[in-house]
């Protein structure tokens, strides 16, 4: 099952073109529009949701439409934990755990921005995101050497250099087809 998981953002559902000012369309339209997701989970903030709904709109009208559902700003509140816990186990296969985590940058602390896939094996870093974004971007997944990746591991385990927010470990149910 391919799903999406994004935040929306101020270029969605469209954005304006550099040439002419037309509007084109946005990140997660372009994304939708050039690869098949079964499932499109919609992430939005403060100051964003009127987009949120917008991008939900405009998704009903792709053939083949994926399941949307849209996880409001209270998600990234008080209702994380339900709805992560919810939502996510029918996608996570049967065996497999994922710790999802919210920090908040603590004052004076360190900035979070990169973004970090970490296990108890090793880490890679992205610049941007996790997603394609639209034609012509790109990023690069870097594979943390020994040292970046045990000084980042502590950062979001032992020795935390940001605000626990909440958590939640979803454990897997999906049945993995052969």
């Amino acid at each position: 099952m391919k799903v999406l998981l994004t935040f929306t953002g101020f270029h969605d559902p469209y954005a304006v073109g550099l040439v002419g000012e037309e509007e084109q369309p946005g990140p997660i339209l372009s994304l939708v529009g050039a690869k098949a997701f079964d499932r499109v989970i919609l992430f939005s903030t403060p100051g964003v949701e009127k987009n949120t709904l917008a991008v939900r709109e405009a998704l009903h009208f792709f053939p083949a439409s994926p399941l949307l559902a849209v996880a409001g700003a209270p998600v990234l509140g008080s209702v994380m934990i339900p709805f992560c816990s919810l939502r996510l186990p029918n996608i996570i296969p049967h065996g497999m755990c994922v710790r999802l985590v919210r920090w908040r940058q603590k004052d004076g602390g360190e900035k979070l921005h990169n973004r970090y896939i970490l296990t108890d094996k090793g880490g890679v870093s992205l610049g941007v995101g996790l997603d394609d974004g639209t034609p012509g971007e790109t990023d690069e997944i870097k594979l943390l050497d020994e040292e970046t990746y045990k000084f980042r591991w502590k950062q979001y385990t032992s020795e935390p250099a940001f605000d626990l927010v909440d958590e939640v470990v979803v454990e897997g149910r999906r049945t993995l087809r052969a």
